[in-house]
């Protein structure tokens, strides 16, 4: 299966509650009007949750500077940069990401290449230019790692959108997280409570590249990956976040994290998808 992210950083202009309302009603409404012409099997909309959220906050601070650096140190690894591009990492702060699946690389190619694909593509990138001031599009194949059945919409996600660490490339970095930190994300499950688990591979080729400029999110680096953990309510997250055995678990997470993945550089959302 592949999948074609949109990842929306809101306009200045727009406050919070008129984009997250604009686009759960309008923008539902004219994706399902084109799915004839974008050809996907199934849509989603992932809306980040207040940035005051104790647990969005919680996340945050574990994949922090002071953590990363920490265990980076601890290994022997190279210290993460202190300062980064401020500017950078707001604009990237995702307020919506927009969940379009595909069975094959194949389906999503034919779809959003052919001239009705890309006619559709124009249209929904100048209704997104409306409300959000940065884009990001990212095409992946989806590995799941965990999935359980009984999950429902509307339901809690983190999603982290990754970049490698500039030692590695990204087929060295997927090889590593597909296999080894996979690994240890499934042995870790019922310390860390999520439900489901899936891994988007990032896929680049001149063919994706077209289905990215012609859903108007070209514009900023690639990401490498994606890693998505959904668990079924808050509530679920809450009583993880003050479970010992819960933290200890993500502080293990952490310490492999830091050995291939460049935290500084990478995206979190934690929302709710339906």
């Amino acid at each position: 299966m592949y999948e074609v992210l949109l990842c929306h950083r809101r306009s200045r202009q727009v406050r919070g509650k008129a984009f997250h309302t604009q686009w759960a009603d309008e923008r539902r409404r004219l994706v399902l009007e084109l799915k004839a012409q974008l050809g996907y099997d199934g849509y989603s909309q992932l809306h980040q949750l207040s940035r005051c959220n104790l647990l969005y906050q919680a996340i945050r601070l574990s994949r922090s500077w002071m953590f990363t650096a920490c265990f980076s140190a601890l290994q022997g690894l190279p210290l993460p940069p202190l300062f980064r591009d401020r500017g950078t990492e707001r604009e990237e702060r995702w307020d919506l990401v927009e969940v379009f699946q595909y069975p094959s690389r194949e389906a999503l190619i034919q779809a959003l290449v052919s001239q009705a694909g890309a006619e559709a593509g124009a249209r929904l990138a100048a209704d997104g230019k409306q409300w959000a001031r940065r884009t990001a599009a990212i095409t992946a194949e989806v590995f799941v790692a965990n999935e359980d059945p009984t999950l429902r919409t509307p339901r809690i996600v983190t999603l982290f959108c990754l970049r490698t660490l500039s030692s590695m490339t990204r087929e060295q970095m997927l090889d590593y997280w597909g296999r080894s930190h996979k690994k240890l994300v499934m042995s870790l499950q019922a310390a860390l409570k999520y439900r489901e688990y899936d891994q988007l591979h990032v896929r680049s080729a001149p063919e994706l590249t077209t289905v990215v400029e012609n859903l108007g999110g070209s514009t900023g680096e690639e990401f490498d990956g994606v890693a998505v953990l959904a668990y079924g309510s808050q509530w679920e997250v809450v009583r993880a976040l003050f479970n010992p055995r819960t933290q200890i678990a993500n502080l293990k997470l952490v310490k492999d994290e830091v050995t291939f993945i460049d935290g500084t550089r990478s995206a979190l959302v934690f929302g709710q998808e339906d």
